[in-house]
């Protein structure tokens, strides 16, 4: 009798500990929310005027993280966003990092954002997107697919690492503008 009433005891505050721990309030983790204008004293970009119009994205990521695992799933992070489609940030980026287009002299860009994601695997990021050049009825079409390390794979690394792609992406486009720009007054020139 005595190991019965033991035993009952030992069961009911087993259960009991049980249902504690499986009705206790989950711990709560607030979303983080980032931008791409994180990475202070970046030097605004030489280059021709841009006028940056039209980005769009083909991937349909939302606002959160995009993070590749191994076997080609992807999960999206719902601890940590961008603060909004990445495509309009980038947008909005260049703009901030390019000199301001007061004319209609100003080379025209559009882009379409392909693949903007972090690949746990690699522990990098990774971006593509092509851009549309357009001056002087000229269209040329730039792609840039670049990668960067991500230096700790958490919120704020990832974002620092989005972030530099971004900027690599940013110089990379000036002088493609650059040129294009000079390339387009050739060809205008040789018409006359």
């Amino acid at each position: 009798m005595k190991n019965t009433v033991i035993l009952s005891i030992l069961c009911t505050a087993l259960a009991w500990g049980a249902g504690c721990s499986l009705l206790s309030t989950p711990e709560y983790k607030e979303v983080a929310f980032y931008d791409l204008a994180a990475e202070k004293g970046v030097e605004r970009i030489t280059s021709v005027p841009a006028e940056f119009r039209s980005f769009s994205e083909s991937g349909g990521n939302g606002v959160r993280f995009p993070v590749r695992e191994s076997g080609g799933r992807i999960r999206f992070d719902s601890c940590n966003c961008f603060a909004a489609p990445p495509a309009q940030l980038i947008r909005s980026r260049l703009i901030g990092l390019f000199p301001a287009a007061y004319s209609d002299d100003a080379v025209k860009v559009n882009a379409l954002l392909n693949r903007f994601e972090c690949d746990r695997q690699s522990g990098k990021t990774f971006m593509s997107i092509d851009y549309q050049l357009l001056y002087n009825k000229q269209k040329k079409a730039v792609r840039h697919e670049l990668e960067t390390k991500v230096s700790k794979f958490d919120g704020p690394g990832i974002a620092a690492a989005f972030e530099t792609t971004v900027i690599r992406s940013a110089r990379r486009l000036a002088g493609e503008i650059t040129v294009f720009k000079k390339q387009c007054a050739g060809k205008k020139e040789k018409r006359k």
